[in-house]
């Protein structure tokens, strides 16, 4: 599915939570929405799937208009991370390890674990699954549109086909991980991935064509 958002703005009273937001996923493509808390990727990430609404702006999923839909009609699955699972274990054991590693002290019964891991599965339709064992797949070979939200920038730049840097609502940069890493676009995008690679100089401007050099200064440096 390939999802197209122009000029999406969402306000909260007064607080602007996403401006003009221009944003184009590919179909079977891994998209990270990386940015510090309150910049506007969890707002996105929920009109994304029809759990907020936008002020303005439009919604495409495969060229249809989808700004109206709610969440059924939208066929976007929502899931909240970790996507990790063990793999010599069950579904249920995975569900049950959360429980069954706690302290001692406040550690449930098996009995407790049982029927919290039992609701749990009836919850999300998965009885069935209990004894199976997670598959290793490849996102490459799922072929499924994701966007998923982090803070995290190791986690977006190991894990994502692109990465989308976000800051107060606004869209600093877009681009593979290598490339928003290797050429930050702006100096948030810079100082947010790691500054560690920061120069300080003094910029000339003078031509001198005796010896045929040719030094001119940059208004961006």
């Amino acid at each position: 599915m390939r999802i197209d958002v122009q000029n999406l703005t969402k306000k909260f009273g007064a607080f602007t939570a996403l401006r003009n937001i221009h944003l184009e996923v590919s179909s079977g493509e891994l998209l990270a929405l990386l940015g510090p808390s309150g910049c506007g990727k969890t707002t996105l990430l929920r009109i994304l799937a029809g759990l907020e609404f936008p002020d303005s702006g439009s919604i495409r999923f495969d060229g249809e208009e989808a700004i109206n839909q709610n969440v059924r009609a939208r066929k976007v699955g929502f899931v909240f991370q970790h996507y990790a699972l063990f793999r010599h274990m069950n579904v249920f054991e995975n569900i049950a390890f959360g429980l069954r590693v706690r302290p001692h002290q406040t550690r449930p019964s098996r009995e407790e674990i049982n029927t919290k891991v039992q609701t749990l599965l009836k919850l999300v339709k998965l009885e069935d699954m209990a004894t199976r064992y997670p598959s290793l797949l490849l996102h490459d070979e799922i072929h499924i549109t994701s966007v998923f939200v982090t803070h995290d920038q190791e986690e977006a730049l190991e894990v994502a086909d692109r990465v989308v840097v976000m800051n107060a609502g606004q869209i600093e940069q877009i681009g593979a991980p290598e490339e928003v890493y290797n050429h930050p676009a702006t100096p948030f995008v810079y100082n947010f991935l790691g500054n560690v690679n920061l120069f300080r100089g003094r910029i000339q401007t003078r031509y001198r064509k005796r010896d045929g050099i040719c030094e001119t200064a940059s208004p961006r440096h």
